[in-house]
């Protein structure tokens, strides 16, 4: 008959269905204890991933000060590199003053009477000496 049929069907199906469910409790039972071991693996990762962060949080606060130390730096070399553009202009303008100012000693000893006031290097040390006074006259940088 038809309904022993599907009684036995069902009935089967029931045991099949019992069967499987207690393989598939009997197999998450047996992995249990790797799945005990997977999370606490898990939570060691978390931990090792925590410890990382902080690292990796400390290094990047280390490469913005050095980041700041070397924009620093180059704001203080290119003050540098002014101030030495600055004193070479100052030492070339000063060694052009100096060079048509300065009384050697040689002229000095020629007109003070070391000389002879007629000779043609007395004449020569003057017209050099009214020459350099010239110059100071002229030149705004003598005051």
């Amino acid at each position: 008959s038809g309904r022993t049929d599907a009684r036995t069907a069902i009935e089967d199906a029931e045991e099949n269905l019992k069967e499987r469910e207690t393989k598939a409790v009997g197999a998450f039972c047996a992995s249990v204890d790797e799945l005990e071991a997977l999370h606490g693996r898990l939570r060691e990762c978390d931990v090792a991933l925590s410890a990382m962060e902080d690292v990796l949080g400390g290094f990047q606060q280390s490469l913005g000060n050095l980041s700041s130390e070397i924009r620093q730096l180059q704001s203080q070399s290119h003050v540098m590199s002014v101030q030495l553009k600055n004193r070479r202009l100052a030492e070339a303008q000063l060694a052009d003053f100096l060079k048509h100012t300065a009384v050697p000693p040689a002229m000095v000893g020629e007109i003070t009477g070391k000389g002879d006031v007629g000779s043609d290097a007395f004449a020569a040390q003057l017209r050099s000496l009214h020459g350099k006074l010239e110059f100071v006259k002229g030149d705004p940088r003598a005051g």
